[in-house]
């Protein structure tokens, strides 16, 4: 039986004349409850309590939120921010409760093209941010379809998104696969301790030994550094802050300038690297480390059947890439 395409009127449609209904669906700025905005889901750009964050909190503080977010209403209710999350969290942080927004009908492609395009207006941005942001515009124009209307043909999706960036096409495909090493590393440190790293590089390079390469003595400093990284991005902050409150600017300038700059953050970041350095290896001859000459583990690294399921995938793996990159050519 064939279905009927009639459907009834809601209350609002026989209550209200044409003309109300049309000026409802015009876009407006609301002043919407902090509590129903809620933060875009898979935002790449962070939130940071910098020089920046805190101009906009004073300006809002004296003067209030001026410049209106943008969000879509959510089928759940309340509303989901595309731009202004820095806003937000200022106005949460002063203690405001409600903040101007522009509510805007957008489809998920559309909400996350508009997100990234108002999100690179920022000043500072880290390559990883730009470098996921471009992925996801990149995917959401793939699943649009985008063509040109000038030219009457479709538009790759790395040249869109390289027009609206006023990067090169290159430029934008190195982003890309910067996100494939973040991915890649962050599974590598999530499932693999420093001390499974430094067991495996050790027997990779093992070979070397017989031309009188230290291997073990390599693959201890790489160890070593990957466990020294949190600490020394923790101690660069605080040396960053420190030059901050002394009236030191990294932002402006020329390259040459910014260059200066970094000179008092780089030396006593280098002489407490030096200063900790000393005092780990005073601590490893006071335990009696002679490297790898006669020394033992306690759990030694042991080829499995996982392991050699895992070289398989991996080969098999790039030679499905290799052979759909000489199809596509």
């Amino acid at each position: 039986m064939r279905k009927s395409d009639f459907t009834l009127p809601t209350l609002d449609d026989l209550f209200s004349t044409q003309a109300e209904r049309d000026d409802a669906k015009l876009e407006r700025v609301r002043n919407i409850p902090l509590a129903e905005l809620h933060p875009f889901k898979g935002h790449p750009f962070k939130v940071q309590n910098n020089e920046e964050m805190q101009r906009m909190i004073e300006s809002i503080r004296k003067v209030g939120a001026i410049t209106p977010a943008l969000a879509r209403p959510l089928p759940d209710g309340g509303y989901e921010l595309i731009s202004g999350h820095r806003r937000l969290a200022a106005c949460q942080g002063l203690g405001v409760e409600t903040m101007p927004v522009i509510v805007r009908e957008l489809s998920d492609d559309e909400a996350v093209i508009a997100m990234v395009d108002a999100n690179l207006q920022r000043e500072t941005i880290l390559p990883s941010e730009k470098a996921f942001a471009y992925k996801m515009k990149l995917d959401a124009i793939k699943h649009q379809g985008v063509t040109s209307a000038q030219v009457g043909q479709k538009l790759l999706s790395v040249e869109k998104v390289a027009d609206d960036a006023g990067e090169s096409r290159n430029q934008i495909k190195r982003y890309i696969r910067l996100t494939y090493l973040i991915l890649g590393t962050s599974i590598m440190t999530l499932t693999t301790t420093p001390n499974q790293l430094t067991d495996g590089l050790e027997k990779a390079l093992s070979p070397l030994k017989y031309i009188k390469v230290p291997v073990h003595e390599i693959a201890m400093m790489m160890s070593i550094a990957l466990r020294f990284i949190p600490i020394l991005i923790e101690e660069t902050d605080k040396i960053m802050k420190a030059q901050m409150a002394r009236g030191a600017d990294f932002e402006n300038g020329s390259l040459i300038k910014r260059a200066k700059a970094m000179v008092p953050i780089l030396v006593p970041l280098f002489v407490s690297a030096f200063r900790r350095a000393n005092e780990l290896a005073m601590a490893m001859e006071a335990r009696c480390y002679h490297g790898s000459e006669g020394r033992t583990k306690m759990k030694p690294l042991k080829y499995e059947k996982r392991d050699r399921i895992a070289y398989i995938s991996m080969v098999l793996y790039l030679g499905v890439i290799i052979i759909v990159k000489i199809i596509a050519a």
